[in-house]
């Protein structure tokens, strides 16, 4: 699947688990992608985790057709950039974000049309952890 038909299978609201290395627990919760205009979306992901507290993320995905890839920003501005998407394939393609002195690395994986899964490698002075997360759209 190409990055353009990627992006825009992603409207809808869709169910995700999430693993956590360094908890070693599994998280559950939804997300929903929003169309904010031809290129745009709107990510809103909330749950619970084991111990029942409630949690919340918010990102915005911004397609650029001439480049054919999706940038993700952490704020409704577009100024913060948490990571680009090159490729949507089965293997690790990754895009990094320094924050501090940690360094994150993401990528979508394993993508079928109304599944996909992300992960993401964290390493840092204090530490070293991956977050897989798996999604499946609501039909």
């Amino acid at each position: 699947m190409s990055v353009r038909e990627f992006f825009y299978n992603l409207p809808g609201t869709w169910k995700f688990t999430r693993d956590i290395s360094s908890l070693k627990t599994i998280i559950t919760g939804n997300a929903s992608f929003m169309a904010k205009s031809d290129n745009l979306l709107y990510y809103h992901e909330s749950g619970l985790n084991d111990q029942k507290i409630e949690f919340f993320r918010k990102y915005y995905y911004l397609f650029d057709p001439n480049s054919n890839k999706i940038k993700i920003f952490f704020d409704k501005n577009l100024e913060s950039l948490f990571c680009t998407i090159y490729e949507v394939s089965k293997s690790s393609n990754y895009s990094e974000h320094i924050c501090n002195q940690d360094i994150y690395k993401y990528g979508i994986l394993a993508m079928r049309e109304n599944e996909f899964s992300s992960k993401c490698l964290v390493k840092g002075p204090t530490k070293g952890f991956s977050i897989i997360t798996n999604y499946k759209k609501h039909l």
